[in-house]
Protein backbone atom coordinates (compact mmCIF):
# COMPACT_ATOMS: atom_id res chain seq x y z
CA UNK A 1 0.00 0.00 0.00
CA UNK A 2 1.51 3.37 -0.89
CA UNK A 3 2.05 5.80 2.14
CA UNK A 4 -0.55 8.25 0.86
CA UNK A 5 -3.41 5.88 1.11
CA UNK A 6 -2.70 5.07 4.54
CA UNK A 7 -4.25 7.50 6.08
CA UNK A 8 -7.78 6.79 4.37
CA UNK A 9 -7.22 3.98 4.91
CA UNK A 10 -6.74 4.01 8.86
CA UNK A 11 -9.84 6.61 8.94
CA UNK A 12 -11.81 3.90 7.26
CA UNK A 13 -10.87 0.94 9.21
CA UNK A 14 -11.51 2.69 12.31
CA UNK A 15 -15.12 3.74 11.70
CA UNK A 16 -17.54 1.55 12.08
CA UNK A 17 -16.70 0.56 15.08
CA UNK A 18 -16.56 3.80 16.47
CA UNK A 19 -19.75 5.34 14.59
CA UNK A 20 -22.09 2.67 17.11
CA UNK A 21 -20.32 3.79 20.20
CA UNK A 22 -21.76 7.20 20.38
CA UNK A 23 -24.87 9.05 18.97
CA UNK A 24 -25.36 11.47 16.72
CA UNK A 25 -26.13 14.17 19.14
CA UNK A 26 -22.78 13.20 20.97
CA UNK A 27 -20.98 13.45 17.46
CA UNK A 28 -22.59 16.73 17.58
CA UNK A 29 -21.37 18.09 20.51
CA UNK A 30 -17.58 16.52 19.71
CA UNK A 31 -17.89 18.08 16.68
CA UNK A 32 -18.46 21.46 18.14
CA UNK A 33 -16.41 21.12 20.78
CA UNK A 34 -13.55 20.15 18.41
CA UNK A 35 -14.22 23.43 16.27
CA UNK A 36 -14.01 25.24 19.28
CA UNK A 37 -10.46 23.73 20.55
CA UNK A 38 -9.40 24.48 16.80
CA UNK A 39 -9.51 28.20 16.98
CA UNK A 40 -7.86 27.94 20.74
CA UNK A 41 -4.56 26.60 19.61
CA UNK A 42 -1.75 27.89 17.55
CA UNK A 43 0.60 25.26 17.49
CA UNK A 44 -0.32 23.92 13.55
CA UNK A 45 0.10 20.21 14.66
CA UNK A 46 -2.22 20.60 17.56
CA UNK A 47 -4.52 22.44 15.01
CA UNK A 48 -3.92 19.86 12.03
CA UNK A 49 -4.61 17.14 14.30
CA UNK A 50 -7.93 18.33 15.52
CA UNK A 51 -8.90 19.07 12.26
CA UNK A 52 -8.63 15.44 11.09
CA UNK A 53 -11.13 14.65 14.07
CA UNK A 54 -13.61 17.67 13.29
CA UNK A 55 -13.74 15.34 10.22
CA UNK A 56 -14.03 11.76 11.78
CA UNK A 57 -16.85 13.47 14.17
CA UNK A 58 -18.67 15.18 10.96
CA UNK A 59 -18.77 11.51 9.33
CA UNK A 60 -20.00 10.06 12.22
CA UNK A 61 -22.85 12.36 12.39
CA UNK A 62 -23.59 12.73 8.64
CA UNK A 63 -22.92 9.42 8.37
CA UNK A 64 -25.48 8.20 11.35
CA UNK A 65 -27.86 10.67 10.13
CA UNK A 66 -27.67 11.01 6.37
CA UNK A 67 -27.60 15.04 7.02
CA UNK A 68 -24.91 17.48 6.45
CA UNK A 69 -23.96 18.93 9.81
CA UNK A 70 -23.99 22.83 9.12
CA UNK A 71 -27.16 23.56 9.82
CA UNK A 72 -27.51 21.50 13.16
CA UNK A 73 -24.36 22.16 14.31
CA UNK A 74 -25.13 26.09 14.36
CA UNK A 75 -28.91 25.76 15.86
CA UNK A 76 -26.94 23.20 18.84
CA UNK A 77 -24.10 25.94 19.64
CA UNK A 78 -26.51 28.31 19.43
CA UNK A 79 -28.65 26.74 22.52
CA UNK A 80 -25.08 24.81 24.29
CA UNK A 81 -24.76 26.22 27.66
CA UNK A 82 -21.47 27.10 29.19
CA UNK A 83 -22.07 23.84 31.38
CA UNK A 84 -22.32 21.66 28.51
CA UNK A 85 -19.64 22.40 27.06
CA UNK A 86 -17.36 21.87 30.03
CA UNK A 87 -18.53 18.93 30.30
CA UNK A 88 -17.25 17.91 26.63
CA UNK A 89 -14.06 18.30 27.96
CA UNK A 90 -13.32 14.67 28.97
CA UNK A 91 -15.68 13.08 26.95
CA UNK A 92 -14.81 14.33 23.92
CA UNK A 93 -10.96 13.94 24.76
CA UNK A 94 -11.34 10.68 25.57
CA UNK A 95 -12.87 9.76 22.16
CA UNK A 96 -10.30 11.24 20.26
CA UNK A 97 -7.51 9.72 21.93
CA UNK A 98 -9.26 6.29 22.05
CA UNK A 99 -9.49 6.84 17.99
CA UNK A 100 -5.84 8.30 17.94
CA UNK A 101 -4.38 5.02 19.47
CA UNK A 102 -6.54 2.29 17.31
CA UNK A 103 -5.28 4.65 14.09
CA UNK A 104 -1.57 4.06 15.84
CA UNK A 105 -1.95 0.66 16.59
CA UNK A 106 -3.26 -0.37 13.13
CA UNK A 107 -0.47 2.02 11.61
CA UNK A 108 1.77 -0.67 13.76
CA UNK A 109 0.30 -3.58 12.78
CA UNK A 110 0.49 -2.86 8.66
CA UNK A 111 3.76 -1.61 8.70
CA UNK A 112 5.06 -4.97 10.57
CA UNK A 113 3.15 -6.54 7.41
CA UNK A 114 5.14 -4.06 5.01
CA UNK A 115 2.09 -2.46 4.16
Amino acid sequence: MKRFLLAPALLLAALPNVAQAATPGENLDCAIWTSVKMDEMTDPEVVNGLGFTLSWFIGLYEGATGTAIDNAMVARAATMTDAEFGLLDATCLSRMEGFGSRLSELANRLAAQGN
